[in-house]
């Protein structure tokens, strides 16, 4: 299920706007504050993280949070749908 996502969160590597998600584990969910951000254009993993203000914004992981997402199989799975889109897209 793909849904709004709340603000207006930036993808750190390739700057496009994140306005919507598709959660891997739970179709009903929205991001929320500290989920896993795979970008659909980049493949950049991101955390969300609150705004403050009712809206997400992305963050970078860090060292320690990229070693376990990087093992993670859904994570792998997002990075390797993304990367097989833009090849075939040329």
């Amino acid at each position: 299920m793909k849904d709004r996502v709340p603000g207006r969160p930036t993808c750190l590597d390739c700057g496009i706007v994140v306005d919507g998600a598709t959660m891997l584990d739970d179709d009903t969910a929205e991001p929320h504050d500290g989920d896993v951000s795979v970008c659909a254009y980049c493949s950049a993993v991101a955390l969300y993280l609150d705004d403050g203000e009712g809206g997400l914004l992305l963050r970078r992981p860090t060292s320690a949070e990229w070693h376990d997402l990087h093992d993670l199989p859904a994570v792998q799975r997002a990075i390797e749908a993304v990367t097989a889109r833009r090849r075939a897209w040329g």
